[in-house]
């Protein structure tokens, strides 16, 4: 088992001077990958959707708070973008290369997680079978990110690493996690 702790910074200029703070752990055992996210808003600025009783594929889910995670096998320039909302939709998609062949993955017809949200705290838990999408005996890249959207509609995007001159979650420089 390989697990990793990592907290998210903002991207300077879109971010907070004080108030959320966002962290979490991914770990892998064998072909699980796990991904927990723990989001903690004193000031209640973030828009947290409820959870919806069902869960959806769709597009676009960075237009709204998303929880994101890239992922590649190491020395491979393919890798898939995880999109997970706190109302409980979800998208995978796969790209050839840097920004290049984006089509949704359908090797994953379902992606269930779970959220728990209280009045100033937030967490997302992810279990996930790579054996879908990955050879089990290579290591793996991970660039873990977020969307963060305030109440007044001002996004912010966090990571534990901003290699660009703008917000590129899609940077290979980004992918810092190996496991």
């Amino acid at each position: 088992m390989i697990s990793r702790d990592f907290i998210l910074r903002p991207f300077p200029g879109t971010g907070f001077l004080e108030g959320p703070t966002l962290s979490g752990t991914v770990t892998r055992q064998a072909e699980r990958l796990t991904v927990i996210y723990q989001l903690t808003d004193p000031n209640e600025d973030i828009l947290l959707p409820e959870r919806s009783d069902k869960s959806v594929r769709r597009i676009e889910l960075w237009e709204e708070t998303c929880f994101e995670f890239f992922l590649a096998e190491a020395h491979s320039s393919q890798y898939w973008e995880f999109n997970l909302s706190p109302k409980g939709d979800w998208n995978i998609f796969r790209f050839e290369a840097y920004r290049q062949g984006k089509m949704e993955e359908k090797a994953v017809v379902l992606l269930p997680f779970e959220v728990q949200k209280e009045r100033t705290r937030f967490s997302l838990f992810l279990e996930f079978d790579g054996k879908m999408l990955f050879n089990l005996q290579t290591s793996w890249e991970l660039a873990v990110c977020a969307v963060l959207k305030t109440r007044e509609g001002k996004k912010s995007y966090w990571a534990l690493r901003h290699p660009g001159s703008k917000p590129d979650f899609h940077h290979r420089e980004g992918f810092v996690i190996t496991l």
